[in-house]
């Protein structure tokens, strides 16, 4: 995982995936979308957002794990589709096994699910305390602030990456190889186009979807 930093986490004794921060630039953009009847944008509604910072990826098993470890957060749920389960789902024996170590420890890597609002905002009053982040008020992105970033700064487009079609290559799919999620950072050419960062022009963001953390 190119770019990440890593701490010693003593009480697991694993490596955990501090979370990377990337800005935000500020910018005007229309909430919404016509491709929906249901998620149609307001006629003449502009939204203002000004700069912010977002985690590079979401949250994964293992760094919500640490949170949990410090007894800062509760548990995720235990359903079979839950990243934090031993469980997996072999789609072509159409049942359920309880996975190897190697497997469990695999997984680490992919978002965690199976977590409810308040274990969200548990997960951001939990960073406010890690000593890297202070100074910063980490928080839950509003509605606006996630759609701008996720369609990379609020440009016009279906995609993170733009118009093209979701591909395999592009983001994980039920006929590419699973019903499982996919670890973060694992479809590069998925990857949000944030313009604008001072000195770097187009740089690719590591997540190309729902952005977990933000500050600002």
């Amino acid at each position: 995982m190119v770019g990440y930093d890593r701490e010693k986490d003593l009480n697991a004794g694993t490596l955990i995936e501090n979370v990377k921060w990337v800005p935000i630039p500020e910018g005007k953009f229309t909430l919404g979308t016509s491709d929906f009847p249901d998620a149609k944008p307001i006629k003449g509604k502009t939204y203002t957002i000004k700069a912010f910072e977002m985690s590079q990826t979401l949250v994964t098993v293992e760094q919500y794990d640490e949170c949990v470890d410090q007894k800062a957060c509760t548990k995720p749920a235990s359903g079979v589709f839950c990243n934090s389960n031993k469980k997996y789902w072999d789609s072509s024996k159409k049942k359920h096994f309880w996975e190897n170590a190697v497997l469990v420890s695999a997984r680490r890597l992919h978002p965690v699910n199976c977590v409810n609002w308040d274990q969200a905002n548990q997960y951001a009053a939990f960073l406010n305390q890690k000593p890297e982040n202070m100074g910063k008020k980490v928080r839950l992105p509003s509605e606006s602030e996630w759609e701008y970033a996720a369609r990379s700064g609020g440009k016009q487009q279906k995609h993170p990456w733009g118009n093209e079609d979701a591909t395999c290559e592009r983001a994980g799919r039920h006929d590419c190889g699973g019903v499982t999620t996919m670890p973060v950072c694992s479809k590069p050419a998925g990857h949000t186009i944030i313009d604008g960062l001072p000195g770097q022009g187009r740089r690719p963001d590591c997540c190309g979807k729902l952005k977990s953390v933000t500050f600002g």
